[in-house]
């Protein structure tokens, strides 16, 4: 989203880095030239108690000897928001004063006191004459925070983005992107599903059912088993299948991008089979759960909760700088 700093760094690779109100997930990765990236920190440190987020993410920092690399912050998702708009066929400052003028109505905030940006959805395969596009805006205070906080840590800012892109960066490394994918976020109280194909983000949709909610719908690992299911738990799968759907849909038809043919459910703490059941029965497209260990060589093995909870960290980690249109 922001770009910052553009001295070279101390240390090799990017680090990436998601405050929450508990603590904050720490990734980082270095590319390599003619392999797969490595992935050589994956953590999530829990706040003791009195202690300030600003001192945990300095010790952390030295501890894992990454004094001075370059870093890419995640914006809380309550922080910022982000709008499909229409093209205002404009470049440079023009498209930035067009987004912000686009945007005034679309949020609660002022946006001249706020950091905006646009990125481009896929052209249309039907050649449509102009293309939609995304439009992120974050007041400036919300900005400043990121930065005072980092201010001491020993990383330097090189850029500031949100997790929807964080999420394309990881599908771009997946098998299936070439074939257009959704990928199913799914955070404690929420998740995203995002479709994205060539490397490029075409849709974010955010969604009410998160691990809390999934955890408890009941129900069998078998299929033909739903009247096992408790009534809420129906409800809440039956209103996911619908955010999947409407998106899948959207991508289809509205933006022209063809059939996608395949699903992949972000980490999870923990088995949710009849998540699984469910979405097989009612979806016609391939299904399954990402393991980071298919993107990187690794160091060590990372657990699946700790995958769950640093996805937007390991996300931001692999963001490569990308040419403007």
């Amino acid at each position: 989203m922001l770009s910052f700093l553009k001295r070279g760094p101390k240390v090799e690779g990017l680090t990436g880095i998601q405050i929450d109100s508990n603590g904050f997930s720490l990734a980082h990765v270095v590319h390599s030239d003619d392999g797969p990236p490595t992935l050589r920190v994956c953590e999530y440190v829990e706040l003791e108690e009195g202690q300030k987020i600003n001192e945990a993410i300095a010790e952390s920092v030295m501890e894992f000897g990454l004094e001075g690399a370059e870093c890419c912050v995640v914006l809380p998702a309550d922080s910022y928001s982000l709008r499909l708009i229409d093209d205002p066929q404009s470049g440079g400052e023009e498209l930035q004063e067009a987004v912000r003028y686009a945007m005034t109505d679309l949020v609660d905030f002022d946006v001249d006191e706020a950091a905006v940006d646009a990125f481009y959805l896929p052209e249309t395969k039907g050649g449509a004459a102009s293309r939609n596009i995304y439009a992120v805006a974050a007041p400036s205070e919300e900005i400043q925070k990121v930065v005072d906080t980092l201010e001491d840590s020993g990383l330097t800012i090189k850029s500031i983005d949100v997790i929807e892109m964080c999420l394309r960066n990881i599908a771009s490394y997946l098998p299936e992107n070439s074939e257009g994918l959704a990928l199913l976020s799914i955070w404690e109280d929420s998740g995203i599903v995002t479709l994205s194909h060539s490397q490029q983000l075409c849709l974010a949709r955010n969604v009410e059912a998160g691990m809390r909610q999934l955890q408890d719908i009941g129900g069998d690992d078998s299929f033909g088993e739903k009247q096992s299911l408790s009534a809420e738990g129906q409800e809440i799968l039956e209103g996911l299948l619908l955010e999947i759907q409407r998106s899948l849909d959207y991508y289809e038809h509205q933006l022209g991008q063809g059939r996608a043919q395949n699903l992949i459910i972000s980490p999870l703490p923990w088995d949710i089979p009849t998540l699984m059941t469910y979405l097989a029965q009612n979806l016609s497209m391939k299904i399954r759960v990402l393991d980071l260990s298919e993107i990187f060589e690794w160091n060590q093995d990372v657990a699946r909760d700790l995958q769950a909870r640093c996805l937007a960290a390991v996300g931001a980690a692999l963001r490569v700088e990308e040419e403007v249109e």
